[in-house]
């Protein structure tokens, strides 16, 4: 049987099969030759060698054509391949997120800013904000649903002296704050919103473009506040948004009320999942305060703030979303 089976691998070793190219058959001979390979490869462990003789340039063309289309559906296939592996990445991330995001807005919003343990208002408290923001949240569509807390400088450790809730849809919606102190809600609207202290109406917030002007309840200008785009211009870069140069430095604008600077406004908040690419110590929120601040020029500054929590995380999604700078 070892002799029969080695006699029979010789002869499949040394087949041969000559054809003569003719120009009508050209194509079917081919096609035969190929189908022979076919069938003896089925035969494991032998050594098979298919010849084909006297055949021109012309009769090549369709093997290389087959192979070539052959080639085509392999790197199809390896696209489809990688397409699908990253699209089962982005599904993985941003089901992680959804459920962070999830887990985060479970609560109901008075149930959430009521719960939060917030550092005790002091007198210097405004002296003690960071520019270090906390948020989660989740945009789908118009609707927009965002929670989170600001940090303190002296106790980063800490809750912080500050949390909010905003939930908009279609820029309109609401921006409620809390702290210690008190609590603080926006009705936000095209270029205005409406302020509230503890559910009393304290004036109204008027934006135009950067301008934006502190109105009391008579409608006359009470304050005045440039809001600063830390990025002025669109250049494309592959570089990651928060590491370009100048994302995370502080820009701090005179806030005037009834003709006097009663402070100066970092709008450029960092953001916790930034923070870890900021080279130095985080900035104050507040500088150059006003050691005579009275309450209603207190409460407007938090009202201020609560305007540019809300900007800094529409500033936050636009730079995600287009990476354009």
């Amino acid at each position: 049987r070892r002799a029969a089976d080695r006699r029979q691998r010789d002869r499949l070793r040394c087949l041969c099969v000559p054809i003569e190219s003719t120009k009508g058959t050209k194509f079917t001979k081919i096609l035969l030759c190929i189908c022979i390979f076919g069938v003896l490869g089925e035969l494991r462990g032998y050594s098979i060698e298919v010849k084909i003789c006297n055949m021109n340039a012309d009769a090549i063309f369709p093997i290389l054509m087959l192979l070539t289309i052959w080639g085509a559906c392999l790197l199809a296939m390896l696209l489809l391949f990688g397409m699908g592996w990253v699209f089962m990445r982005f599904l993985r991330r941003g089901e992680k997120v959804f459920q962070g995001a999830s887990q985060a807005l479970e609560k109901e919003s008075g149930a959430y800013l009521a719960e939060a343990e917030l550092l005790p208002w002091q007198p210097d408290a405004l002296a003690d904000f960071a520019s270090h923001l906390e948020i989660a949240g989740l945009q789908i569509g118009p609707s927009l649903h965002y929670r989170g807390a600001l940090k303190s400088l002296s106790q980063p450790e800490t809750p912080g002296w500050l949390t909010f809730d905003l939930q908009l849809k279609f820029g309109k919606g609401t921006m409620e704050v809390r702290t210690a102190k008190g609590a603080y809600r926006l009705d936000i609207a095209l270029n205005a919103a409406q302020v509230r202290v503890d559910g009393i109406p304290l004036g109204q917030i008027h934006t135009r473009g950067d301008e934006i002007t502190l109105l009391g309840m008579d409608q006359r200008p009470l304050g005045h506040y440039q809001h600063q785009r830390p990025y002025l211009g669109l250049r494309v870069s592959v570089k990651v948004y928060y590491l370009r140069p100048g994302y995370l430095d502080p820009t701090y604008s005179p806030v005037e009320m009834r003709g006097r600077q009663i402070a100066e406004f970092n709008n450029n908040m960092i953001l916790s999942q930034h923070l870890q690419f900021l080279q130095g110590p985080v900035p104050p929120l507040y500088r150059n305060l006003d050691p005579d601040l009275t309450a209603e020029e207190t409460d407007w500054l938090m009202a201020l703030l609560a305007l540019e929590i809300y900007y800094r995380i529409s500033r936050h999604l636009s730079d995600k979303t287009t990476r354009l700078w």
